[in-house]
């Protein structure tokens, strides 16, 4: 008991933390089906945001557009989203959505689609240098709706967009809590193979963020060594 004790304090005292997340969650297999109420009070045409191949091939991207076709909404996909969304291609998909005129952007995959999602619909509404994207000030995005097809990642309850900035040589985020999702749908369409292996690989992830969320740096457990210090290594970068 002393030991946890230890860890949720610092030198001023109990560690003080607070927690804030306006969003929505719909959870379980059929969410998608059962969520029309709330997707059609967002608007008559969506932007689907995606990666390449995953939300293709796992049934969520087919699940979506079922769903919109359904309700008589107009889609458009952008699929181009890459690992680390570039400015670059937030850019793209944000003059592609304001051509078509798009009332709100549905994200579809890992943490990258949904990140690029939350960016779109803040670059939609808000004329943002390079500069300005990462800083702001910002005015309200469209929208936005996370089909999480992983787990892991948060990006469908936070408030954060990480992007990778060229200019700058590095990563960057988009931190504002107008960019919190209006509506997270949980669907379960993995593979029984795959989600059996992000049961296994997940808790792993999110052990090294966990430690240095709630212990203090002084405080923290070293890494592992050998074999299990190249689980937690990979897990971080």
């Amino acid at each position: 008991m002393d030991r946890k004790l230890n860890c949720l304090c610092c030198e001023g005292g109990i560690f003080m933390f607070t927690y804030y997340m306006p969003t929505k969650v719909f959870f379980g297999k059929a969410c998608v089906a059962q969520s029309g109420e709330v997707l059609a009070d967002l608007g008559r045409k969506a932007l689907l945001v995606t990666g390449r191949h995953s939300a293709k091939v796992n049934g969520s991207q087919a699940a979506v557009v079922e769903k919109l076709d359904e309700l008589g909404i107009s889609w458009f996909l952008f699929d181009e989203v890459e690992n680390n969304p570039s400015v670059a291609t937030i850019r793209k998909a944000a003059a592609f959505a304001s051509e078509k005129g798009v009332d709100f952007v549905i994200g579809i995959g890992g943490g990258s689609p949904m990140d690029a999602a939350k960016a779109i619909a803040l670059v939609c509404t808000n004329e943002l240098d390079d500069e300005q994207l990462f800083t702001g000030p910002y005015g309200k995005p469209l929208p936005i709706v996370a089909v999480p097809t992983t787990a892991g990642t948060g990006s469908e309850v936070t408030k954060v967009s990480v992007l990778t900035n060229p200019k700058a040589g590095t990563k960057q985020s988009i931190n504002t809590p107008l960019i919190f999702r209006r509506m997270p749908l949980w669907i379960r369409l993995l593979r029984k193979a795959s989600l059996k292996r992000l049961r296994l690989i997940r808790p792993l992830m999110l052990c090294p963020t966990l430690s240095k969320a709630i212990c203090p740096r002084h405080r923290r457990p070293r890494a592992m060594s050998g074999r299990k210090r190249l689980c937690v290594s990979s897990a971080s970068t």
